[in-house]
């Protein structure tokens, strides 16, 4: 008896490969509706997800259970061959998605490797490609009767959402950062086991759950869930099977307050009753600890130029744990800096091939979250100062998306501007202008810097403004107007310089010294006393210290730049 099954044609690139497990076959697989299907399919996309998403960071979406056969022709009669789709990003452009051979090298890499426990074992010279399309799924299927019929299976269009809850009283250990680790293998098979089936029962467009990371906190944990987008469930109705399962599962804590979804937090209808679990966990009678709801931003570029290894697939590798640390230690200070009040962690997730795809995982507290383009600035700008790896900046996404970023080192001064002729009339910008004073110490003051036509004030004022002026056009690109150094006096030498903003949006006192204060770690020209820095003939507080690294430096410029940016 043949069958034919046609659904809508796919949104995205799939593709095909097959794969034979070390378990037995049963006759029960070729039911998909069968525990026995149901069980092997989830311990299967568990591990491939681990793997894929390693291998592929952005670009790799989900991967799917076509079906199961008797793996008669390739190993032993025992044993089960598993057809399985892998779908990348539709977004992605022809270049950016992987050749077929390329995704079944990865998962041949993957399961070779002894290193990987997975609790899945694939002979990885089973391992074959089964269709090149990017587009429909043709295989050709045999039943348990012994006609072959033509079975057309093809992706539905879906909608990922990443779901977030804290484990309170349950502790986190740096193997749960480890895809790889028994530690995180287990504790995502742990969630996925318990929480697929009621998401499964509870929400009919419910397609997979899968378990992305573990952060620190007690423990967080990052989920992805995946629905057809033609009958996607509300945030309240996600959120709320997860709160109305919470009172029955033992195996893991659910804080049911912490619980977002995309990041944002999402009013309940759920009663009290089953919401059991509070954002405060009592330590002991003098210590109470608050949980902080996160959202988990997706980071990714492209290190042009450099070589991509085989060994960047594994995260348990030294040339993982190496790339890793240095991204994290050059990058993480900068996002730590500029976001003190809302900055979480720092993740290196994965690496791709093209040149080197880096991912990140970066997490913000919700309350304080900044948008897209502030955190995808904050790597447009470090790329100016990093030269341990490359950054393409045409290459940043955010959550999978390109994000217009406003960071120039160029921008253009704003003018005033005056009647052109009678027939062209523009109005006037107004400007505020606020003196600045600073010392050089130990530098000669002579009497030549009285006199604004001498070479000496000519040559010093030429100095001060090349070397400050871009800081300042840099950092307030839609208040700067002017830099103008007015005069010098005695003891080293002072220097007073009239800086011009417009009125509209004028940083305030802190904003304006402090970019004096970071400049002063990057001159060598002319000496900047810190302490001795006045506005208007004021000393202004500044908690930045004349011996600051260069990225904590930079950060900072950062900070200002983007507090400015806000007015």
């Amino acid at each position: 008896m043949s069958t034919t099954v046609t659904t809508t044609a796919p949104p995205s690139p799939v593709k095909i490969l097959s794969a034979s497990l070390e378990v037995p076959f049963v006759a029960e697989l070729n039911d998909r509706e069968s525990p026995q299907f149901k069980n092997l399919e989830a311990e299967v996309l568990l591990v491939f997800d681990v793997i894929f998403r390693r291998g592929f960071g952005v670009l790799y979406v989900r991967c799917f259970v076509l079906f199961f056969r008797p793996a008669v022709l390739r190993t032993r009669m025992s044993n089960t061959e598993a057809e399985i789709g892998v779908e990348f990003a539709r977004n992605s452009s022809a270049d950016q998605i992987p050749t077929t051979d390329t995704v079944a090298s990865t998962l041949v890499e993957a399961v070779s490797n002894s290193s990987n426990n997975f609790s899945l074992s694939v002979d990885s010279t089973s391992i074959m490609i089964v269709d090149q399309n990017t587009t429909t799924i043709t295989t050709s299927v045999t039943p348990t009767s012994n006609t072959t019929s033509a079975n057309t299976t093809t992706v539905a269009a879906v909608i990922l959402r990443r779901l977030t809850f804290r484990s309170p009283g349950e502790t986190f250990t740096s193997d749960l950062l480890n895809q790889s680790s028994a530690a995180f293998i287990n504790r995502a098979s742990l969630i996925k086991s318990s929480l697929e089936p009621i998401y499964r029962d509870a929400l009919p467009s419910f397609i997979s759950l899968t378990v992305i990371s573990f952060s620190n906190g007690s423990v967080i944990n990052n989920i992805d869930v995946q629905f057809a987008s033609a009958s996607v469930p509300n945030n309240t109705q996600i959120r709320n099977t997860l709160i109305s399962a919470a009172s029955n599962i033992t195996a893991f804590n659910i804080d049911t307050n912490s619980i977002t979804l995309d990041g944002e937090s999402t009013t309940t209808s759920a009663s009290s009753s089953t919401a059991a679990a509070t954002t405060t966990t009592t330590v002991n009678p003098s210590t109470t600890t608050t949980a902080t709801a996160v959202r988990i931003r997706r980071l990714t570029f492209r290190s042009s130029g450099e070589t991509f290894t085989s060994d960047l697939l594994i995260p348990s590798s030294a040339a993982f744990r190496n790339r890793s640390s240095l991204i994290k230690s050059s990058l993480e200070p900068f996002y730590r800096a500029v976001f003190p009040s809302s900055f979480i962690s720092f993740t290196v997730v994965s690496f791709s091939e093209g040149s080197v795809i880096n991912n990140i995982d970066i997490g913000f507290a919700t309350a304080s979250l900044p948008n897209n383009t502030q955190i995808t600035n904050i790597l447009n700008i470090a790329a100016s100062f990093i030269t341990a790896f490359n950054i393409d900046t045409n290459s940043i996404t955010l959550d999978g998306e390109s994000t217009t970023t406003s960071a120039s080192s160029s921008t253009a001064a704003a003018t005033t501007t005056t009647t052109v002729n009678p027939s062209t009339t523009t109005t006037a910008t107004a400007v505020r202008i606020r003196r600045l004073t600073f010392r050089s110490p130990g530098e000669t003051f002579t009497s030549d810097l009285l006199i604004p036509s001498s070479a000496a004030f000519r040559n010093r004022s030429s100095l001060i403004k090349s070397s400050l002026e871009p800081f300042y056009r840099a950092v307030f690109p839609s208040s700067f107007i002017s830099f103008t150094v007015v005069s010098f006096s005695e003891g080293s030498v002072i220097n007073n310089i009239d800086i011009g903003f417009a009125t509209a949006s004028l940083p305030n006192n802190t904003q304006i010294t402090n970019i004096l204060n970071i400049a002063a770690s990057f001159i060598t020209a002319f000496n900047i006393d810190t302490n001795s820095i006045t506005l208007d003939g004021a000393n202004v507080s500044s908690g930045v210290s004349h011996n600051i690294s260069l990225i904590t430096a930079s950060s900072l410029v950062l900070l200002s730049w983007l507090l400015s940016s806000q007015q």
